[in-house]
């Protein structure tokens, strides 16, 4: 028996059926949705343009009528295997933590578990997958999760049970969309050796919520799209200096609190960070070099910006979008007549080039770290006993370009 939403059943006695006419013959929503499930960002817009007739739903458990097997531990010994290994329980099992050789075959096994059965819980911690990679799409299969309601003209998108996977720490790859509208996902870990998450990887996990979440050294970009949606994610966020652009929409209506960039980062695109209604402060590093349009929007809370470029970053539109109050800039000594005329940061209303950095925002360093005044500190907190003429550093609190 399908299992229907309440918001469903509320559409149901607002709306009529909603059919296409594609090619002369009618096509319900669900038939439309599914025509293009090989055409990931033209399914992604039409969900999102059929938002009204969609709603998204626990799959159906078909041994709801089991009782669960509660957690099981396994070693795949052969690729490709654990289907045969979970035999019947892979239906009833809840908690799964595998050791072995995955195949991507596997991966899929672990997706109809999660969907069909009952497993919330996946641990691969010491597991390896075969190309240390999650395939595109492992967990979200429209072809599978979208389902016509009775002939309603409404669909239902099924997803799946997962609460918290734990990857592999060698895995060095997550594919595009692997993760998308996996609306139960609470948890997730980023292991060391992750170097690529997909465009759209985590879209719409609108459960997620790491209180802290750290992405290792090693990852140069993140990509468009790839924790749009994620709301939830209302804590800290810490980048690697590895990390050189966040793409449009790569965290668009998150709600961190505390954004930690690392020196490296070069470009943050458009509507990238928008939504972090509760962000008090924030430090650019001093190798950012571009900000996109609305980037930064919706930072209604702001009070406080720091800019550690000597040269004011290109800014696209305004970045910084409506809604905010006054926050103070704060600029190297020395650049605040280049601020206060250069597009984009010429929002700010008062920029001062004279008051000490917080110690917190610098990757840790203090007031009393810098002490004698005489020390210089890279903003890596590096000591340096040789300035380099040209760039900005920290001395005595405050940054200074030499």
């Amino acid at each position: 028996m399908k299992l229907k939403s309440i918001y469903t059943f509320f559409c149901l006695s607002l709306f009529a059926a909603n059919v296409f006419a594609v090619g002369g013959a009618e096509m319900t929503l669900g038939q439309e949705l599914r025509s293009c499930a090989n055409d990931r960002e033209m399914l992604r817009q039409k969900i999102a343009d059929s938002r009204d007739a969609i709603s998204f739903t626990l799959a159906p458990d078909v041994s709801e009528w089991e009782e669960g097997s509660g957690e099981k531990k396994l070693n795949v010994t052969a690729p490709g295997t654990l289907k045969e290994l979970l035999g019947e329980e892979m239906l009833t099992v809840e908690s799964l933590t595998l050791t072995g050789t995955l195949s991507e075959s596997d991966v899929t096994t672990l997706w109809q578990a999660s969907l069909n059965g009952k497993l919330a819980v996946i641990n691969l911690t010491d597991a390896t997958i075969e190309e240390n990679r999650i395939a595109d799409s492992a967990f979200w299969h429209a072809e599978d999760q979208i389902v016509d309601d009775n002939g309603s003209g409404f669909v239902s998108i099924w997803y799946p049970k997962l609460k918290t996977i734990k990857f592999p720490e060698t895995l060095e790859e997550i594919g595009k969309d692997a993760f998308s509208y996996c609306h139960a996902l609470e948890e997730i870990t980023l292991p060391s050796a992750l170097r690529e998450i997909g465009k759209y990887c985590f879209y719409n996990c609108t459960s997620l919520s790491n209180p802290a979440l750290n992405f290792p050294e090693g990852i140069t970009e993140i990509h468009e799209g790839t924790f749009q949606y994620c709301q939830k994610l209302a804590g800290e966020v810490s980048f690697p200096s590895s990390l050189r652009k966040i793409e449009n929409f790569a965290f668009y209506s998150t709600r961190f609190t505390d954004i930690h960039f690392s020196e490296g980062l070069e470009e943050i695109g458009m509507q990238a960070l928008i939504g972090c209604y509760n962000l008090k402060s924030i430090v650019f590093p001093a190798s950012l070099k571009k900000l996109g349009e609305e980037s930064c929007g919706n930072w209604i809370s702001l009070e406080k910006a720091y800019c550690a470029a000597s040269v004011p970053p290109v800014c696209e539109g305004n970045p910084f979008g409506d809604g905010m109050q006054t926050p103070i800039l704060y600029v190297p000594e020395g650049t605040a007549s280049l601020y206060a005329v250069a597009p984009g940061w010429d929002f700010f209303k008062t920029i001062i080039d004279t008051e000490p950095i917080p110690g917190a925002s610098l990757n840790g360093i203090s007031k009393t770290d810098l002490i004698p005044d005489s020390r210089v500190f890279n903003l890596n907190g590096i000591e340096i006993t040789e300035p380099e003429i040209g760039k900005i550093y920290i001395k005595g609190g405050k940054l200074i370009k030499f």
